[in-house]
């Protein structure tokens, strides 16, 4: 179970409290935080956003994750279903734009 962040308020108190002339044992029972979280906050008080988080990277980038679902998204197409397509394709390249309009498909209404 890894350890709550703090709020920037809390951050804001710790250093108030030291700009008060307060010790680290007093700032850390004040804030219910302990003295290592205190001396951290005064120490990186220069540097606005959060440290970097240290660890071993995902092996999963985000990307790959998409395009893994993109790539399972669609229906599996065995060879028969390849060729009964590139068949109907086949079938209906000569149609014109007019003839195509008066075409219902099923995912259509009237």
């Amino acid at each position: 179970m890894g350890a709550t962040e703090l709020t920037p308020d809390e951050r804001k108190s710790i250093l108030v409290l030291h700009d008060a002339g307060l010790k680290l044992s007093a700032i850390s029972k004040a804030t219910h935080r302990s003295i290592g979280v205190c001396h951290k906050v005064i120490k990186m008080r220069d540097t606005p956003s959060k440290p970097s988080r240290r660890g071993k990277p995902k092996k999963v980038t985000e990307r790959d994750k998409r395009s893994i679902i993109r790539a399972m998204a669609g229906p599996e197409l065995l060879p028969r279903h390849q060729m009964a397509c590139k068949k109907w394709g086949d079938d209906h390249e000569g149609k014109t734009n007019a003839e195509w309009a008066a075409v219902l498909f099923s995912d259509e209404k009237k």
